[in-house]
This record gives structure tokens, C-alpha cells and sequence, in this order.
């Protein structure tokens, strides 16, 4: 279920990330601790999103594949 609602909100998720990455500050992602909080504040957003709009299942946890800073 929590795939489905993932997908079907994809447009909502997409633009709260978007914010939240253009907020995120290049000097605290160098270092491990800014990636973690990054990685957990994603999880929040996903899941928040699940919880109002979706069947209110569980996001396990968020994976970053890459990781590219300008």
C-alpha cells in the first residue's frame, strides 16, 4: 500500500524535497552527520505525506543512490 500511495503522491513528494534540498547548506552535507539529518528529514517528509493523504503505512527508510553537490 505504502508503494502505491508513494507513487500516486509522487508530485507532491517531489516538490516538498525540492524545497527541502534548496534550503540544505553545502558546508553541513561535507560532513556524515548533515547527510544522516538530511536522510532523516526526507523520512519525515515522505512519511508525513503518507500519514495525511495516504493508507498511513510505515516508510521503512529512505536510501540515497547518488549524491552530487555544486
Amino acid at each position: 500500500d505504502v508503494a502505491a500511495d508513494i507513487e500516486k503522491h509522487k508530485p507532491l513528494i517531489r516538490n516538498n524535497l525540492m524545497i527541502l534540498f534548496g534550503m540544505q547548506k553545502s558546508v553541513a552535507l561535507r560532513l556524515p552527520e548533515g547527510k544522516t539529518k538530511l536522510q532523516s528529514d526526507v523520512l519525515g517528509i515522505v512519511q508525513s505525506i503518507i500519514n495525511e493523504s495516504g493508507s498511513g503505512g510505515e516508510v521503512d527508510n529512505v536510501f540515497f543512490t547518488t549524491f552530487v553537490m555544486q
